[in-house]
């Protein structure tokens, strides 16, 4: 028979619960206490919350005073490991007097004074221990209690049946325990989901090639767009990944090679996306965006790609007017998405910027001038740019000035049919 450890060593960890042969079980205790005692077995410290069960009313304090409710205990914890019930497996130990525990009661009191560190861990006495597995679970419950403070993986042992339920709760904490995972489990998919769900950056230690690799990256990105850069840009899936990296933070758009035959799509995500510069931190507005760094770059860099995409700049960015002057120029039709006003500063001069942009539409399409302003299609010099590019464009000029015949010799020495 096994040796009992000294209580001063013993250590925490649930682990199977077992199904009563010949004996009273779980489901014979009072509904009402069968319920406290799940609940109880859930907590943190589960040893303490069921001997309080003990203390709340006399009904529960008859039952505590028998040994079936601690042998009930014992099973809902798991103590009894691999064993059937409290009598299989006190005839496989024995304390250090060399006497077998002489009640469920006392059994549950030594395995829940238990507590195992590293140097336990690969200890073949303190691992044939039946409550060994049950304890370190509950050990890391405990651990991660306290602010994921202690929480890690190293040095426990793989191959314990209940692994994956210690390391769900370890990444959950800490997502750093993720690099202890052994790659090869088969439930290493939703582990890493987990880890990279708390932490994006988590996504460097996942192998490449595995089949389920653009999943988790989608999560990780989701979390910190900036983890965007641990994805091979050969993926099929790649745009896809992108695509939610630069709706979490636009930062992540620095990360996509500009040559991609989608860059232009990419920009338009990033653009109409409500970007969060820390993750999580303040809901997306617009002078929320305007003010992160950065995003005056990005939508001049968009602009130049596409002048259309200026429908999703925010309009108070900084150098706003920069940003719509490029966009005209590249496609004079975006004067339909320009904000002539600044709404801490009242209009905005039009010296200085709406008359500058329009003059630059309607030089690059003519037909930009019928999203002009009122004032501006009877303006004389930006109806003549209008009509020297595009002669059709004198249909949206004021009605003075479609008769002005030196604006109709401009547009061609033709009198159009204007309706």
């Amino acid at each position: 028979m096994a040796s009992l450890p000294s209580l001063d060593r013993l250590s925490l960890q649930p682990g199977r619960a077992v199904v009563a042969t010949g004996t009273l079980g779980l489901n014979d205790l009072p509904p009402d206490l069968l319920e406290a005692l799940m609940e109880a077995v859930e907590a943190e410290e589960p040893c303490d919350e069921i001997v309080k069960l003990c203390s709340l009313n006399r009904k529960w304090a008859a039952l505590c005073r028998t040994d079936w409710f601690y042998d009930a205990a014992n099973r809902a914890l798991g103590y009894y490991g691999e064993f059937h019930s409290f009598e299989e497996v006190v005839t496989k130990l024995v304390d250090e007097e060399g006497n077998p525990l002489a009640s469920a009661k006392e059994y549950f009191q030594v395995a829940c004074n238990s507590h195992f560190d590293e140097s336990d861990m690969l200890d073949e006495e303190s691992r044939r221990l039946p409550w060994f597995e049950a304890r370190l679970l509950q050990q890391m419950r405990a651990d991660a209690s306290i602010d994921g403070q202690g929480v890690s993986l190293k040095g426990i042992p793989t191959d314990l049946s209940n692994y994956g339920a210690i390391a769900k709760i370890a990444v959950q904490w800490s997502a750093e325990c993720l690099e202890d995972v052994p790659t090869d489990r088969a439930d290493y998919g939703e582990l890493a989901k987990l880890a990279v769900r708390k932490m994006g950056e988590m996504l460097d230690v996942v192998p490449k090639d595995r089949a389920d690799y653009g999943e988790i990256a989608k999560v990780a990105v989701q979390k910190d767009g900036r983890a965007l850069e641990h994805v091979p840009k050969d993926r099929a899936d790649y745009g896809e990944i992108v695509k939610l990296a630069v709706a979490n933070t636009y930062e992540a758009l620095e990360l996509v090679p500009k040559d991609r035959a989608d860059y232009g799509d990419l920009l338009k995500a990033a653009l109409s996306s409500g970007w969060r510069r820390v993750p999580g931190a303040v809901p997306a507005n617009e002078h929320f965006l305007a003010e992160q760094s950065g995003y005056g770059d990005l939508a001049e860099e968009a602009v130049k790609q596409d002048g259309l995409l200026l429908q999703f700049v925010a309009s108070p960015t900084l150098h706003y007017e920069d940003v719509a002057w490029l966009a005209v120029r590249q496609n004079g039709m975006a004067l339909q998405f320009v904000d002539p006003y600044d709404d801490d500063l009242g209009p905005r001069k039009i010296s200085r910027f709406y008359y500058g942009i329009v003059l630059a539409a309607v030089e690059q399409n003519g037909m930009a001038l019928q999203y002009a302003r009122r004032k501006y299609r009877g303006n004389r010099n930006i109806v003549t740019a209008a009509v020297r590019q595009n002669r059709e464009a004198l249909q949206y000029a004021s009605d003075e000035l479609k008769q002005d015949p030196t604006i109709a010799f401009v547009a061609g020495g033709m009198k159009l049919r204007l309706s």
